[in-house]
């Protein structure tokens, strides 16, 4: 992606100064700093904003050396840079943590964390009247989250996919 330059404005200004524009952010706290998080929200509002990971195979994985493709990339916590580089090669941040960072760096309200995690990107994808959103005749794909937006359980299409709760028989 091209940098945000006075001259030469790229896809950042674009994005932030056109309405129509859903923009794509990864929230990992890495890619975009906690503060140009904020001033996006700020600027573009929860319906101008669509949380994505840019997550890659070390996800979830221990730290240390992995391939990327053709490059060796290395893993230390949440970030991921090509070896011997500061570049960054990637995310390992899962959704539920990005979704976390949005919510704390923003402190935005629940109704519109729902809007950039879920809402806008079914709409960009063309799927808004099958899911993203809790309506009769959906499809019951929904993530039901602690107090801490920690994952509890996922259904899809209301059949239980993931739970770490214990339901009496």
């Amino acid at each position: 992606m091209s940098k945000y330059d006075h001259r030469q404005p790229g896809v950042v200004p674009a994005v932030l100064n056109f309405n129509e524009v859903v923009g794509e952010l990864i929230s990992d706290g890495i890619h975009v700093n906690e503060n140009i998080i904020n001033l996006t929200y700020k600027i573009k509002g929860a319906t101008g904003i669509a949380l994505v990971t840019d997550a890659m195979l070390a996800k979830g994985l221990p730290d240390g050396e992995y391939q990327f493709g053709p490059l060796p990339v290395v893993k230390t916590g949440q970030k991921v840079v090509i070896k011997g580089t500061e570049t960054i090669a990637g995310s390992v941040a899962t959704y539920d943590y990005c979704v976390r960072n949005f919510h704390h760096f923003t402190n935005c309200s629940l109704q519109e964390l729902a809007l950039v995690a879920s809402t806008n990107i079914a709409k960009q994808l063309g799927i808004f009247e099958k899911t993203g959103s809790i309506a009769v005749g959906k499809l019951a794909d929904l993530v039901v989250l602690d107090a801490e937006l920690k994952v509890l359980m996922t259904l899809c299409e209301g059949e239980v996919a993931y739970s770490q709760l214990k339901f009496k028989q």
